[in-house]
């Protein structure tokens, strides 16, 4: 046992010795198994994009170049340019926000003792005129480029909007300061509908000047609007149309407190497919002014203008109605020819219930309110207010004739 143990001291003392000697670790370690150096890694370029490689397996393919696109092939006809507006054209926007003008105004009339209800339909008005301003400055901006290129009846509309444009702005001031200074008192609620009406007359002014500037050598007529009886006298600016609500005003102070008497209007309706030029757009109120002749009773007034106005004075409703029907259809079966080229035609009507007590104002907000439906339900047709809303009036049939007639 003693020598076993001296045996293994010996073999330990042994191996430290060679330990100490210089067998080292580096010497140790090359028989070990090696691991392959490691891969040296090239800088990468930023510049360069980084691209997937393919596997090896895989054969790499470089795609050809697309294609350049083939231009679209030259039409062979180019199309024709989009021919400018008329001044009557430009006119025809400022005439849709003259009507919300006309809208807001009859709002405020109605909502007069709701002061919850009339301070919304100030804030209406006060929008609807700032709208009707900032319309103005585009409307005279396009009449002068169109002056600008020889256009003399545009100079002449733009003179016109110009001038009465400024008018509407103090107004439009006017009617901002009142409301600024609230509206929880009667007095001032009366003021700013005061104002708003006028507001209203100044707007519809202004486009009857225009129309009166551009056609100079159609003068207003010096006589009282044409009756029935005699012949209608083509007048398109605003003292003609105040002689016919300056009439219904004296029926409407003289009458039941039940009676009703009733005004309308008759637009032409856009051309479905190219610009109707000023020359036959005058013809045609001429001639619809000749068929409201045919269709009138004794003692009934007709204005003509864009648009016309009928005072269907002694008319009961339904009678009012169906005058007024007759009169779009007639339009409707009739060609209308100039040049020899046929003119497809149609005219949207109003009709509006005006009572004892109803100002002039409140009778034209409500003939372009019920006029303002064509927006939505389309022309054509005949639209009734009957002092509370617009509604498509029933169609009446009502015996008309075809007929042909040459525009002079």
């Amino acid at each position: 046992m003693l020598l076993f143990v001296f045996f293994i001291a010996v073999i330990n003392l042994a191996v430290g010795y060679a330990l100490g000697a210089g067998l080292r670790l580096p010497s140790i370690s090359r028989w070990l198994p090696q691991r392959d150096e490691r891969p040296v890694i090239a800088d990468i370029d930023d510049a360069v994009p980084l691209s997937r490689v393919a596997p090896k397996s895989v054969p790499v393919i470089e795609s050809a170049p697309a294609p350049a696109p083939t231009p679209a092939a030259t039409p062979l006809r180019e199309a024709a340019a989009k021919p400018k507006p008329s001044a009557s054209d430009i006119m025809a926007s400022l005439a849709a926000f003259r009507e919300k003008l006309s809208h807001a105004n009859f709002e405020l009339d109605a909502n007069q003792e709701d002061v919850a209800k009339f301070e919304a339909s100030a804030t209406q008005l006060q929008a609807a005129s700032h709208e009707y301003l900032d319309e103005a400055v585009e409307v005279i901006k396009q009449l002068d480029e169109l002056g600008a290129a020889g256009d003399a009846t545009a100079t002449a509309t733009r003179d016109a909007v110009s001038s009465g444009a400024t008018n509407v702005a103090a107004i439009s001031s006017e009617i901002d300061g009142i409301i600024e200074s609230g509206l929880s008192d009667g007095e001032t609620r009366q003021k700013l509908l005061d104002r708003s009406q006028t507001l209203s007359e100044v707007a519809l002014e202004v486009e009857m000047s225009a129309i009166q500037a551009a056609s100079p050598e159609k003068p207003v007529a010096a006589a009282p609007i044409g009756k029935a009886t005699g012949e209608v006298v083509r007048a398109s600016n605003v003292a003609e149309i105040d002689r016919l609500f300056d009439d219904l005003e004296a029926l409407l102070r003289d009458a039941e407190d039940d009676a009703v008497s009733h005004v309308a209007i008759v637009r032409l309706d856009a051309p479905p497919d190219a610009e109707r030029s000023e020359t036959v757009t005058a013809a045609l109120e001429e001639s619809i002014g000749a068929i409201a002749k045919e269709v009138l009773a004794e003692g009934q007034t007709f204005v003509p203008g864009a648009p016309a106005y009928l005072l269907l004075e002694g008319d009961t409703h339904d009678k009012a109605l169906q005058r007024v029907e007759r009169l779009r259809q007639q339009v409707e079966a009739t060609v209308f020819s100039f040049d020899g080229d046929e003119i497809p035609v149609t005219v949207t009507c109003a009709l509006a219930d005006a009572r004892k007590g109803d100002s002039r104002e409140v009778v034209r907000a409500q003939l372009d309110e019920a006029l303002g439906e064509s927006g939505r339900l389309g022309g054509n047709k005949t639209f009734h207010h009957d002092g509370a809303f617009p509604t498509e009036a029933p169609r009446v049939k009502v015996a008309v004739e075809p007929r042909k007639l040459a525009l002079a």
